[in-house]
């Protein structure tokens, strides 16, 4: 059997794993650093000389500024950022791999399935065979009064069930065939790499795996992902308080002017200093995002839960929670 790589699901898998690697060399890189370019412009200027009065001319002004900035990372903003991209990069190699054991799981269950069509027709085919047999014997008997009618029409509805039978199994095993086939993107029908070992149904070793409940939990794809991404969200948390204060960055710029009059010198501007934003207006916009990112979190929580076997909490404490709390004590 062919390998899985190409397999549309897996491919897709594949292509978010990509992504989740762009994110994390490159986590808000943007939000770190800026730059600004001026346009140039024209403008029009009266002329004094030997032209007529009131003519002008074209004077082309011509600016040109960069802007960077830095901003310190003093609240954790871009380190729970990074926390982020790394967690959400993990979660989709866990999925990954997920998708890889569910195809790999789905293609020997459509194996198995159709060997076992295969061998089950083979019996069909067989039995009907023999109750044919038996049928004709009965009906001889029958005819020389050695059997009773009873026993010939239970031969014979025996027989035509049988019969019956054969057409579903062969129903049956061109849809296997034609799922599996798709599944591996393949044309639908028989596998020419099947025709070898037909009628004989896969029988699987027995392994005996000695290694600690949880180490065997926390080898499952689902499992892992479902652990990153709560990770990831309950990093965003983070990205959501940090918003709650303000950004404190370093801002450089270099520039250059000129003008087309003769003459005129070129001036260059430079400036460094620190820059203060903070969003105080927009506080309430900000406090329920973390409300927010906190409800998402507490919505990962019962997967986790889920696979850790936790049936019962007895006190889950939260942002949502202690944000309840505090206004129902200010009355």
């Amino acid at each position: 059997m062919q390998g899985l790589d190409h397999v549309q699901p897996i491919a897709v898998a594949e292509s978010q794993v990509n992504d989740r690697i762009t994110r994390r060399r490159f986590p808000h890189l943007l939000d770190a650093f800026g730059h600004g370019l001026g346009r140039p412009h024209l403008k029009t200027a009266g002329f004094h000389g030997s032209r007529q009065p009131g003519q002008k001319r074209l004077v082309v002004i011509d600016k040109q500024k960069c802007l960077v900035g830095w901003e310190i990372d003093f609240w954790g903003k871009f380190r729970r950022s990074i926390e982020t991209a790394d967690a959400a990069y993990f979660a989709s190699i866990a999925q990954y791999d997920d998708v890889q054991v569910l195809v790999a799981a789905q293609t020997a269950s459509f194996y198995a399935a159709i060997r076992t069509l295969e061998l089950r027709l083979t019996i069909a085919h067989e039995n009907a065979a023999l109750q044919k047999r038996s049928l004709e014997i009965t009906e001889l008997l029958f005819k020389h009064g050695n059997d009773s009618e009873l026993d010939v029409q239970q031969a014979k509805s025996q027989y035509l069930s049988t019969l019956a039978s054969i057409p579903q199994l062969e129903g049956s095993l061109r849809q296997t065939q034609n799922a599996l086939a798709v599944l591996l993107a393949r044309p639908p029908g028989p596998l020419p790499e099947m025709a070898a070992g037909r009628e004989r149904i896969p029988l699987a070793e027995l392994a005996v795996v000695a290694d600690m409940p949880a180490e065997l939990l926390r080898r499952r794809p689902d499992v892992r992902a479902a652990e990153m991404q709560l990770a990831a969200q309950s990093a965003l948390i983070g990205v959501s308080v940090a918003d709650l204060y303000p950004s404190i960055a370093l801002v450089g710029s270099l520039g250059l002017s000129a003008t087309s009059l003769s003459g005129s010198p070129r001036k260059f501007t430079w400036g460094i200093g620190p820059s203060l934003v903070w969003n105080v207006f927009d506080h309430g916009r900000l406090s329920n995002e973390v409300l927010v990112q906190d409800a998402r979190f507490q919505q990962l929580m019962p997967d986790v839960f889920h696979w850790l076997g936790v049936r019962r909490i007895d006190r889950f404490v939260s942002m949502s929670n202690m944000k309840h709390d505090a206004l129902i004590a200010a009355g």
